[in-house]
């Protein structure tokens, strides 16, 4: 019995031995791990957003220059905010593995400034955006890049709001301090980018608020802004933006056909109908000549690059309309608004550098571009609509129109149609007879029209092949249609919600001929949109909102007609008093509000029947999800129980 206890006891300190070990091996793999492996990590993500790019590992490893970077991070101050400090550590990882992947010319420094410490004075000194917290700690977390010459940059403060974009942010300050100069473009527009809505007025008055785009551009650019009554392209430039233009003079646009003729990259985007200015123009329709136009052109000079944009027509996309919501609550609240286009990878080029990286691309009554025929020109679409799309007259977009009209007037014709495309190739000279003469009419653009310089040599075909990025859309541009500005401590912080700004650096940085960041720009605005439901959801639609159309305008009628026979005053002289009714009168009411019963009834009905087929796929869901899944789980079981049964058994049999 003592030998049986013994045994007993001997085996238990085996076990306890064994669970000690097991603690200490758990505890030392993970300590091992944490230092070992410190920023390896298996990114499981559709899109990679936590794998660094290409393109940023080819801008460390082209570095030649050693650059400073000093990360201020208030560990302990964070610590009781579990989600800042999380944050803090991605911050801190990533740069050590841009410090790693730069060939030594990197220098991090990490630094915890705690209250009243000289790392705290060298915080506050260096720009540093102290964040007062609930524990009365003051929470850095903030960058200071320098390089060699003592050219800085400061990111104040990482918003969590941007940590999709981290990576771009970090590349974009090591990229501005790596270069020696900024590319200089030439600007020709009429909308407000410079000082954002208002214009100079609302810069005189210190309410200028810039559009974000024009901001960006600043960041890697030089930026000179063409007047409309310019006399000449600017020299040395490495691209021509154009966006949204004025009435061009024959001159001027002849100015710009020799330029794009003579090898020069040209970035334009026109609009068939312009939103923006559409709304100033009927907000002062007494100084419309002042104000931006609603349509834009340039004249000949697509039909010699060999494309046309669809005059007065704009694209309508059932598919890819984005929804609005036109307030009031209810199921009907949100909308599908045709016009607003929400573009997603399947119509974008992945194999055109510009889009290769772009997940969402946002335009608004965007016009349609095509090839002429007998064009010389290459045509590729870079960015284009769905097979539900069609053609709209561009006054249908006029004054705010119902959604369910603009999806009642589309009636898709399978067509894809190209929303931007890239031209090359070689063309002809939009003015054959060369220099053109000065029209009257021209004079308004300005006196100095006639005495504007002209090529020394007329350049009637293009020397070697044109390149021209040509997009249809202005109000692309507008900050509201792509990106959220708001104020954080004083300082506007803006986060994307689609990839128009990195689409419109990445076709002026290709065009330069710089494509360092073009890769990443666009990695944190993945959008992943419960598509089969959408599909559902449009089909639901089209088969029922005529129904609910017409049983709203029978609601309307009936209604009109029980206040009409309710109205003593509209009986014909009939009524036997105020407020009283002849039996057939009473009878005619009656049925009536039957009828308005009964309609609403159907009403009520049809609006249930849209979202039918959605809440049966969200049932079926939730059955695979509470059921079926548990269900396998038990089968499962079950099975492997019966199989080491039937082997238990087999094995005893034999």
């Amino acid at each position: 019995m003592a030998e049986g206890k013994g045994i007993m006891d001997s085996a238990a300190a085996r076990n306890f031995l064994a669970l000690v070990l097991a603690a200490i091996l758990f505890l030392a793999l993970n300590v091992a791990g944490d230092r070992i492996l410190a920023g390896a990590r298996i990114d499981l993500t559709e899109d990679q957003l936590f794998t660094l790019s290409d393109g940023t590992a080819d801008l460390l490893a082209g570095l030649d220059e050693p650059v400073s970077l000093r990360f201020f991070f208030s560990e302990r101050a964070a610590l009781p905010f579990p989600s800042i400090l999380q944050y803090g550590n991605r911050v801190g990882d990533m740069l050590r593995e841009f410090e790693a992947l730069a060939g030594g010319n990197i220098d991090l420094q990490i630094m915890d400034p705690e209250p009243f410490s000289e790392d705290e004075d060298t915080a506050v000194a260096s720009g540093m955006q102290g964040v007062p917290t609930a524990t009365g700690d003051t929470l850095y977390l903030g960058l200071v890049a320098s390089d060699s010459t003592d050219q800085q940059t400061v990111i104040p403060f990482f918003s969590q709001e941007r940590e999709a974009f981290l990576e771009y942010d970090l590349a974009k300050i090591i990229h501005s301090l790596s270069q020696a100069s900024k590319p200089r473009i030439a600007l020709l527009t009429t909308l407000p980018m410079e000082y954002g809505p208002g214009g100079i007025m609302a810069f005189v008055q210190g309410k200028a608020k810039p559009y974000v785009i024009y901001q960006q551009l600043q960041q890697f650019f030089e930026i000179e802004k063409m007047t409309a009554n310019f006399v000449a392209i600017p020299e040395d430039i490495s691209v021509l933006l154009i966006v949204h233009p004025p009435a061009l003079a024959d001159r001027q646009l002849y100015l710009i056909d020799q330029y794009v003729l003579a090898g020069g990259h040209a970035v334009i985007f026109l609009d068939a109908f312009a939103e923006a200015a559409a709304a100033s123009l009927a907000a002062a329709p007494n100084t419309g000549a002042a104000l931006v136009a609603e349509t834009s052109d340039l004249g000949p000079l697509l039909g010699a690059w060999g494309v046309e944009m669809v005059p007065s027509s704009i694209v309508a996309d059932l598919e890819l309309g984005q929804k609005v919501d036109m307030g009031g609550g209810g199921p009907r609240a949100v909308r599908d608004y045709v016009v607003w286009l929400g573009l997603r990878p399947p119509y974008m080029s992945r194999e055109d550098i510009v889009s290769a990286a772009a997940n969402s691309l946002n335009f608004a009554s965007a016009g349609a571009l095509r090839q002429i025929e007998g064009a010389t020109t290459g045509f590729q679409p870079i960015v284009w609509s769905s097979g539900e799309a069609a053609l709209i007259p561009a006054e249908s977009a006029r004054n705010n129109p119902d959604p369910d009209d603009l999806i009642r007037a589309t009636t898709p014709d399978g067509q894809n149609y190209t929303l931007v495309v890239r031209l090359s190739g070689p063309a002809a000279s939009a003015f054959p007879d060369a220099v053109p003469a000065v029209r009257e009419e021209e004079q308004a653009v300005g006196d100095s029209i006639e005495e504007t310089p002209v090529p020394a040599a007329h350049l009637a075909q293009s020397v070697g092949g044109i390149r021209v990025l040509l997009g249809s859309d202005a109000d692309f541009f507008d900050d509201r249609f792509w990106v959220q500005v708001q104020d954080f401590f004083g300082r506007p912080v803006a986060t994307p919600f689609a990839d128009n700004g990195a689409f419109v650096l990445n076709a002026v940085d290709h065009m330069a001929g710089s494509e360092a960041l073009i890769g990443l720009r666009s990695r944190g605005t993945s959008r992943r949109p419960f598509r089969v439901v959408e599909q559902i959801r449009r089909q639901a639609e089209a088969r029922f909102l005529a129904e609910e159309k017409r049983l709203q305008e029978k609601l309307t009628a009936t209604e009109q007609r029980l206040v009409a026979l309710e109205s003593p005053g509209d009986m014909g002289g009939q009524a036997t008093g105020a407020g009283v009714y002849n039996p057939e009168q009473e009878a005619e009411i009656q049925a009536f509000r039957q009828e308005r019963l009964q309609t609403r009834r159907d009403l009520r009905q049809v609006q249930r029947d849209l979202r039918r087929d959605i809440d049966r796929l969200g049932n079926f869901l939730i059955a695979i999800n509470i059921l079926l899944l548990p269900l396998l789980l038990v089968l499962g079981a079950i099975a492997v129980h019966f199989w080491k049964r039937r082997r238990s058994g087999t094995g005893l049999a034999s």
